[in-house]
């Protein structure tokens, strides 16, 4: 348990010195390292390993006076939508929360960005009330948030479509934003006992996003079904389907299914339509490693086998050497199933 910080003068690093989770030499190391770093010190600790966030994040709540909670449980406001751009919350990291005593209740991971409070404070209108959080909870919170606001938009719906259905349609929608605004390659649905995980794979690895409640699961579900041209009312077979919605016309989104003990997994993959680099040099490959592929690329015949992790670029490795191969004295015949580019 940290000591209770009495004198606001004492900086960071000696606050952590003084509570035993930093030696004064290591302490030194580290402001030497910040001298040709724009970061923070306690961004470098941090990033080290030296200290953990919620270490650091309880010595800033002691200095400023200020609350540190957790946004697991958080629920808006109705009267903070609107008030904020979305773009502008995420690029300063900050989360709305309500409306208190004239004030707008705000969390923000790094308390000392005065200019990002500011700008906040001046668009909303409202005094600031400030509380410190997590960066993982805050980057969560703020996809809860913009699923909110779109599932709160009522646009002029599509012949067919009832007041209930609207909100999935938007929380669809939104999702698929997020996913191609983080360049994801893949979104993930995993069922469990009491929500739906959502998770995106982005450069092969995957990253949690925010879950889907329980009572709206089967209606998103079934919303990506109808869209990919699946049948809605077969939940015990794997099933794949193809969908293009009108707001990302510029990609192709393959949907595919597979039945579980606690409900359907589902995973929809992205492939931007307009992607034309399938050049070696936008693979990121050493030149020694380029020199390797084209040589192997220019053979004439035998069996050359790319594999990977979902995510790792195997299919566009491969479109790379056949644009590389392709030539009108060539006659180039592929079989694909789908078929995810044309070269």
């Amino acid at each position: 348990m940290l000591k209770k910080v009495n004198n606001q003068s004492l900086k960071i690093g000696e606050i952590l010195c003084d509570n035993g989770l930093l030696s004064a030499s290591l302490l030194q190391s580290v402001l030497e390292e910040q001298k040709s770093d724009s970061r923070k010190l306690g961004e470098l600790l941090i990033e080290k390993g030296i200290v953990v966030e919620s270490q650091v994040l309880t010595i800033l709540s002691a200095m400023h006076n200020l609350p540190y909670i957790s946004l697991e449980n958080i629920h808006f406001d109705d009267q903070v939508f609107g008030l904020v751009s979305v773009a502008l919350l995420r690029k300063h990291k900050i989360v709305p929360l309500g409306i208190e005593e004239g004030c707008l209740k705000v969390a923000i991971n790094n308390c000392l960005d005065v200019l990002a409070l500011q700008e906040i404070q001046d668009i909303s209108g409202y005094p600031l009330k400030v509380s410190l959080a997590s960066l993982l909870d805050i980057e969560k919170c703020l996809d809860k948030y913009e699923v909110s606001i779109h599932a709160r938009k009522r646009d002029i719906k599509p012949k067919g479509v009832s007041d209930e259905d609207t909100p999935i349609i938007h929380c669809v929608e939104t999702l698929i934003a997020q996913a191609i605004n983080n360049r994801a390659s893949d979104i993930h649905f995993e069922p469990a006992k009491d929500k739906m995980y959502v998770r995106f794979r982005i450069d092969g690895h995957l990253y949690s996003k925010t879950p889907i409640p329980k009572a709206i699961e089967n209606k998103v579900l079934s919303r990506i079904k109808i869209i990919a041209g699946m049948d809605v009312a077969n939940s015990r077979e794997p099933q794949d389907g193809r969908l293009t919605i009108e707001k990302f016309k510029n990609y192709d989104i393959r949907v595919s299914t597979l039945p579980g003990i606690l409900g359907e997994n589902m995973v929809l993959r992205i492939l931007d339509k307009t992607f034309t680099d399938f050049s070696f040099s936008s693979l990121g490959m050493s030149s020694p490693e380029e020199k390797i592929i084209k040589d192997l690329s220019a053979k004439p015949y035998g069996m050359l086998l790319v594999t990977g992790p979902t995510g790792a670029g195997k299919t566009t490795t491969l479109y790379a050497m056949l644009n590389y191969v392709k030539d009108v004295s060539k006659n180039i015949i592929t079989v694909e199933d789908p078929v995810e580019y044309q070269v």
